[in-house]
């Protein structure tokens, strides 16, 4: 297009079909989360343990598939369920929490993500 503001395919400027390509992986990327099945532990953890030999059946086959269900339900058995009592401390929030949420609030304050937009 020569410069971002030149008119370039059907009359609209070079920087606009910049953002129009993205819609190609987005929409591919759409597509194919369709077909992605469920996490195995998942399908365990909500009790779908035949859904979930099924999804390891078709990765691993169907020997591999029962053990593997096996080690999940134990893992799950020995498993804390999360809580928001994990992230309190004993004065609010633990310090890492306020780590993290700091640097969300610094990232959108300071602009970056504008930049690897345009990018």
């Amino acid at each position: 297009g020569g410069s971002a503001m030149n008119e370039w395919l059907l009359g609209f400027e070079a920087w606009r079909w910049m953002f129009w390509m993205e819609l190609l992986p987005a929409t591919f990327f759409l597509v194919a989360l369709l077909f992605i099945p469920e996490s195995p532990r998942f399908l365990v953890a909500q009790g779908s343990t035949d859904k979930a030999r099924s999804v390891l059946s078709r990765l691993s086959g169907a020997k591999a598939a029962h053990r593997k269900v096996d080690e999940i339900e134990q893992s799950l058995a020995n498993d804390h369920k999360p809580s928001l009592k994990d992230a309190l401390g004993p004065f609010g929030f633990k310090p890492i929490v306020w780590v993290g949420i700091g640097l969300a609030v610094f990232q959108q304050l300071v602009g970056i993500n504008v930049v690897f937009y345009y990018g």
